[in-house]
């Protein structure tokens, strides 16, 4: 099942999200593919070229791989092996004018992990590992970022559309969302400011530090 749906992010799973100059690490990337053709991952500035990934690039997105990163150097890449790759769920980001009410009246809870490494932002990606109801078949939930504060284009609002599924199992997921097209902040880092609704029905703000990608 994608990463974005239902996971078990059990305490069995040792995940780290810190590059080590060699060794494992389960950890989040971007794909992208370079001037020559060639796929790498991207996590903060570290570069990884994989030595044995089989994967039809149509387009840069965000994923969870497991890789083995060699102490090898190629040009600005660090080589590495590929385990697995599993690619994030992708939420809508609505960054002009937007009707909230016509999204979901009322907006569904969630609980946004805070604590969780994988909740954050890297590479002008807001990642947000999270918890909510979920039917025993569960339906897809749909999940909107917009802004709702027009003097404050870092001010964003989370909403989640669960398409009236059950509250049957609270279960945890992933939901990343491409914010590069917020106001460029010219190489500068800023403050946006994440609002939603939480499980309990109050409201839920948490700050992230944000730089335009380049």
């Amino acid at each position: 099942m994608a990463v974005g749906c239902m996971k078990d992010f059990g305490p069995s799973v040792d995940y780290e999200n810190e590059i080590p100059l060699s060794g494992e690490v389960t950890a989040l990337f971007t794909i992208k593919q370079n001037a020559e053709g060639a796929l790498f991952f991207q996590a903060g500035e570290h570069k990884l070229l994989p030595a044995d990934l089989e994967w039809d690039f149509v387009r840069q997105q965000r994923v969870m791989a497991n890789v083995y990163v060699n102490a090898e150097m190629r040009d600005e890449y660090r080589m590495c092996s590929v385990y697995w790759v599993e690619p994030l769920d992708e939420g809508v980001f609505e960054k002009g004018a937007f009707n909230y009410q016509a999204v979901v009246v009322p907006p569904d809870g969630l609980d946004i992990l805070l604590n969780s490494w994988i909740t954050g932002v890297d590479d002008g990606y807001l990642t947000l590992h999270y918890k909510t109801w979920w039917g025993s078949v569960p339906l897809h939930h749909d999940f909107s970022l917009v802004c709702l504060d027009a003097g404050n284009p870092y001010s964003l609002t989370l909403v989640q559309d669960s398409h009236g599924d059950g509250h049957d199992e609270l279960a945890e997921g992933v939901i990343c969302f491409d914010i590069n097209d917020l106001s460029d902040t010219g190489g500068e880092t800023v403050t946006i400011t994440l609002n939603w609704i939480k499980l309990d029905g109050t409201a839920g703000t948490a700050d992230f530090e944000f730089r335009s990608r380049e």
